[in-house]
């Protein structure tokens, strides 16, 4: 699908900040208010706007990220994995990949051990139909604007992960959170209601929880793939790095406006980042320039494209029932 500026305009703005008032929006992009709600409901029910939701720092909640990749030898078992993890409330993400894996499962968790019992369900229930899997920890994700959009790039990022610093939370900002992951643009009236407290109340508690780092920002999930996008996924292992040069690519990689997240993980690979991009010829051309410039650090990379993402959370939905 082709959009005018207008469009593309609103998507960059909505992309990470997914609140914005509407009378805040059309003031920016000169728009009536009117036009403003019109084109938004319109992207909407084209698919290209798919929900909002909130990002959440998973250190703050005291949440590790742990992820699943899996190539499956019985395609039509797929499916029936997607329905499966569709029902678990502490996945994080769920997505079909083209490439060296096929299936990716993410999912929070308190510790180590709370993973193994997931995993070993799985392969107890689908481990027939597994050829290979491998075991990563998304240590800390770095969120970059879609600057594409516009051909331009600002320096805004939401960083998460890292070391777990838990902060108490009550009930209600634990079911503000839930709510805000299922739609970030719900009104603080609607929130209130739901919440039972008063409308004042619910907007000082969305005030502290930014303060305090717990909420990051709002995002806008997009279908790319309708505006002509595939997401590639790159894996690089080093050679021998040193802290200057890891953070020489990172800010290397913020620049590109293709560039959506950059992700240190534990396992898997040394660096990883997520690029939005047209066509292979593309890829191949920033990937060459990658490797011009980082050649002398990096030993190899891999690639697989992340054809489609079912679930994307960065709150398990039943958060407000965990008590510990």
């Amino acid at each position: 699908m082709k959009l005018d500026l207008i469009d593309r305009k609103i998507l960059y703005e909505l992309d990470f900040n997914a609140r914005m008032p509407l009378t805040k929006l059309a003031k920016k992009l000169r728009i009536s208010r009117q036009v403003a709600d019109y084109r938004i409901k319109n992207l909407e029910k084209k698919g290209i706007i798919e929900e909002y939701f909130v990002i959440v720092d998973n250190a703050k909640l005291g949440l590790n990220y742990f992820r699943l990749v899996i190539q499956m030898t019985d395609f039509p078992k797929i499916n029936e994995i997607l329905e499966f993890g569709k029902q678990n409330p502490n996945l994080a993400f769920l997505g079909l990949l083209d490439g060296m894996w096929n299936l990716c499962i993410g999912i929070w968790v308190k510790d180590i051990s709370e993973f193994e019992d997931f995993l070993r369900y799985v392969l107890y229930k689908y481990g027939n139909y597994i050829s290979d899997k491998e075991v990563s920890i998304g240590f800390q994700i770095r969120h970059f604007q879609s600057g594409f959009l516009l051909d331009k790039k600002d320096n805004k990022e939401f960083l998460t992960g890292g070391k777990l610093f838990k902060i108490k939370l009550d009930d209600i900002d634990k079911k503000l959170l839930i709510l805000l992951s299922k739609n970030a643009r719900e009104s603080i009236c609607s929130l209130s209601k739901k919440l039972n407290i008063s409308e004042r109340s619910a907007a000082y508690r969305i005030r502290q929880l930014k303060k305090r780092k717990v909420i990051l920002g709002y995002k806008t999930k997009i279908d790319y793939k309708k505006l002509g996008f595939f997401n590639y996924k790159v894996f690089f292992n080093f050679k021998k790095l040193e802290k200057k040069d890891e953070t020489a690519l990172i800010f290397y990689l913020k620049q590109l406006p293709n560039c959506i997240y950059v992700t240190k993980p534990i396992g898997m690979a040394d660096l990883e980042c997520e690029l939005l991009i047209r066509t292979r010829e593309d890829f191949f051309n920033i990937m060459q320039e990658i490797m011009e410039k980082f050649g002398y650090i990096i030993k190899k990379y891999e690639h697989l494209v992340i054809y489609k993402e079912l679930i994307l959370r960065y709150i398990p939905v039943n958060y407000d029932s965990n008590k510990k």
